[in-house]
């Protein structure tokens, strides 16, 4: 499941004519049906740079698990390219993207949604080049991580990572069927964790620690003192950082952490990841 056969499209800092032609080239209903194929209910609303920017990000966190033995390879239930008209709940209406962590509905006229499933927003990443622009401009004020124009598709791609990384350390509580069997725990409370328990507590208590995150991820990873978005923005940076200009992975993306993150925050990461 490749854009390029030869996998030689490249990005370094940004897009490049190269795989921007590879974009415009890609059949969606062919990638739709190979994400099938493995399990990922995919749906890109002819969307051609969600379409293409997700099975780039797949086969760069496949190739890396593989590589480097982490648990990178996770895929997401289903993938949606969604229209903020189409969503029900308004509180996630304007943002680039985002995931869910229990089943539940989110589309009108659609069924609930696994959890662990990733939705993009049509109407905001519709053009490969607006999105670089974009991101390059939020990159650079260090709002997110990465000026990299797929910086929010494997950001939510790690929150899927995470999310599953969490179940399966604490298991799961919820009523969703498929959930319950995959994650089954005699008593569980990853769901829990993941809704009500995702603080950052010391880093919360501490203005200096706070700020010394926002310099050396971005302002985005201490949102809301979120231990998930830290997590998926730190992985995604030091992801992105791991990669040559011909997508391949050369350099374990762990060996990009900030040498000066704090204590707490490097010892949460090598647990999550069971290193």
């Amino acid at each position: 499941m490749k854009i390029s056969n030869d996998k030689t499209s490249t990005f370094k800092a940004g897009l490049t004519p190269e795989l921007f032609r590879d974009l415009n080239k890609i059949n969606i209903k062919d990638v739709e049906a190979d994400f099938a194929k493995i399990g990922v209910d995919a749906n890109f609303a002819d969307n051609k740079f969600i379409c293409g920017s997700s099975v780039l990000t797949a086969n760069i966190l496949g190739e890396i698990s593989a590589k480097y033995k982490l648990p990178f390879d996770y895929l997401p239930f289903a993938i949606r390219a969604y229209n903020d008209k189409n969503l029900i709940y308004d509180d996630v209406k304007k943002c680039e993207g985002f995931s869910n962590v229990d089943t539940k509905r989110i589309l009108k006229n659609d069924p609930p949604y696994i959890g662990t499933s990733i939705f993009f927003n049509d109407t905001i990443l519709h053009s490969p080049i607006l999105t670089d622009i974009r991101t390059t401009i939020r990159g650079l004020s260090k709002y997110c991580s990465s000026a990299h124009f797929l910086h929010p598709i494997i950001h939510e791609w790690f929150h899927c990572i995470h999310d599953n990384i969490v179940y399966k350390s604490q298991g799961y509580e919820g009523n969703c069927p498929v959930l319950k069997a995959k994650y089954f725990k005699p008593e569980a409370n990853g769901l829990d964790m993941l809704q009500d328990g995702d603080i950052m507590y010391d880093v919360a208590l501490d203005n200096k620690l706070q700020n010394l995150i926002k310099r050396l991820v971005s302002k985005y990873a201490a949102y809301n003192y979120k231990y998930s978005e830290f997590f998926a923005e730190l992985m995604t940076m030091i992801t992105i950082k791991s990669l040559d200009f011909k997508l391949n992975p050369i350099k374990n993306p762990l060996d990009n952490i900030p040498q000066k993150l704090p204590k707490n925050l490097r010892f949460y990461i090598e647990a999550a990841l069971n290193i």
